[in-house]
């Protein structure tokens, strides 16, 4: 598979670029324009440098607990929600502005988050592997009209 993903990292680009065709292939000058708008940005506040120790936080237990889940027995849905947890009891991110302004974003991770400890549940008590011994498809027939 190692060989697949290789080809694929390198050819991919490369046909992106035949197929989209960008109008501005070369941006000399995009280094000194990032240079001076991070210039003028300034250095990080404390609060994105905890945004930042969250984050890389949150990417660690991400890793532990699928690489040593005797260790970190969380799943990928919990250490989410202490990420998000940390950031409000922080004051980081608020209730009002980045979760009940943005009802739609909230609501597509409350119910993507559902979406997956419900599966990982069903996965765990094996439903999936039942559930495949039981579909029968004798009875379609073998070729499509």
């Amino acid at each position: 598979q190692a060989p697949v993903t290789l080809v694929s990292l390198i050819l991919m680009p490369l046909v992106m670029l035949f197929l989209t065709k960008p109008e501005i292939r070369k941006t000399p000058e995009a280094p000194q324009i990032a240079k001076m708008r991070l210039e003028e940005m300034g250095p990080l506040s404390i609060r994105e440098w905890t945004m930042l120790s969250c984050f890389l936080g949150v990417l660690i237990l991400w890793i532990l607990s699928s690489t040593v889940p005797s260790i970190f027995p969380f799943t990928t849905t919990g250490v989410a929600a202490m990420g998000v947890g940390v950031l409000l009891l922080l004051g980081i991110i608020s209730v009002k502005d980045h979760i009940i302004c943005n009802k739609g974003a909230f609501d597509l991770l409350l119910w993507f988050s559902i979406l997956l400890m419900f599966a990982s549940e069903l996965k765990k008590k094996g439903f999936f592997e039942w559930l495949a011994v039981r579909i029968d498809f004798s009875s379609l027939p073998r070729q499509l009209p």
